[in-house]
């Protein structure tokens, strides 16, 4: 989403006028206790260029591979290994929708191509050999159980 100088400008007047009506109206910050994760963020320990598995986010019965192309916080930019740039989406170093490269496998399933795959169906079982070869896999102490409070 791309948000022009004239919606920036609302946005922070919007901020401005809440904040201003939380005095206004002697209301109070809604405690720690409404809020179901944890106060402490949770590390991120992955680093650009990382192979992981992820759910394809247009297919979500599809387990794909992914790069970590950027990250934010604990936020991850990801990249399904196959398609463009256009098709980058976000996650959190503790989402369940991440897992280390061998997970797939394990559970029985197999590693699908990207809905979009850029080549042949039928080239897929070469590309994902080439893509893994050599590369650097995501370490499981990477990926962070989601810590729900009040469960």
């Amino acid at each position: 989403m791309h948000v022009g100088l004239s919606g920036l400008l609302t946005l922070s007047c919007f901020c401005l006028r809440v904040v201003q009506l939380g005095g206004e109206t002697s209301s109070s910050p809604a405690p720690p206790s409404f809020f179901r994760q944890s106060r402490v963020p949770p590390s991120n320990d992955f680093k650009v260029g990382m192979k992981l598995e992820v759910h394809d986010p247009r297919n979500s019965t599809s387990v794909c591979i992914a790069t970590v192309m950027g990250m934010t916080g604990v936020r991850l930019r990801l990249r399904l290994d196959g398609s463009d740039n256009t098709n980058d989406f976000w996650r959190l170093v503790d989402s369940s929708d991440i897992q280390p490269i061998g997970t797939c496998e394990k559970n029985g399933d197999m590693l699908q191509p990207p809905l979009g795959f850029r080549m042949n169906a039928s080239s897929w079982p070469m590309f994902l050999l080439r893509t893994l070869n050599g590369a650097e896999m995501a370490p499981a102490t990477a990926f962070k159980k989601r810590l729900d409070i009040g469960e």
